[in-house]
């Protein structure tokens, strides 16, 4: 053993510097939450030449993903596992970002979803891996989400998130299925 009082003041400063970068890196701390919603929208069309108005009411049941803060989230973060039951699981139809509980809408220079990977855990079988581009669940996603069984788990990861101004960011998370 090394009796050398440099070599343990040496020590000590590589274990406070790593410390200090441990403490300081804002990728192990990210404040999420996950579940799933049920989004109502209403469109109204109007004729003008015909002067019929027709009213569409629209439901998406998502599975989401709330970030607070997002005004400089972490390049890489996981949120929190949550559970849903089969019914709930089989009527949805996309993936939603939302910043300090404010849904983003593509269209207002906020946070887009650009991709995720889809990982299905179930029992006795192996995993199985879907690729998606954007929010929208494919129709292969949405097939393998109707087979879907109490126990069963779904990861959603590799979510690439890009914002115009912030830049991009990863992120992931699971859903139980009860």
């Amino acid at each position: 053993m090394c009796d050398d009082p440099i070599y343990y003041s040496m020590k000590t400063l590589q274990l406070f510097i790593i410390l200090s970068i441990c403490t300081i890196d804002k990728n192990i701390s990210q404040k999420c939450e996950t579940g799933i919603s049920e989004r109502v929208d209403t469109i109204i069309t109007f004729d003008t030449e015909t002067k019929v108005e027709e009213i569409k009411i629209l439901k998406f049941h998502n599975v989401y993903m709330n970030v607070d803060p997002c005004d400089s989230p972490a390049k890489l973060f996981i949120a929190n596992e949550s559970s849903a039951t089969v019914s709930q699981i089989r009527e949805l139809s996309s993936l939603e970002f939302r910043c300090n509980g404010q849904y983003q809408r593509e269209w207002e220079n906020e946070w887009k979803i650009v991709s995720f990977q889809m990982v299905l855990f179930k029992a006795k079988r192996s995993t199985k891996t879907l690729t998606n581009p954007g929010s929208q669940f494919t129709t292969e996603n949405l097939n393998f989400l109707a087979e879907l069984k109490p126990g069963d788990k779904i990861a959603f990861e590799k979510i690439i998130l890009q914002h115009p101004q912030k830049g991009e960011a990863t992120a992931g998370f699971s859903l139980r299925v009860q």
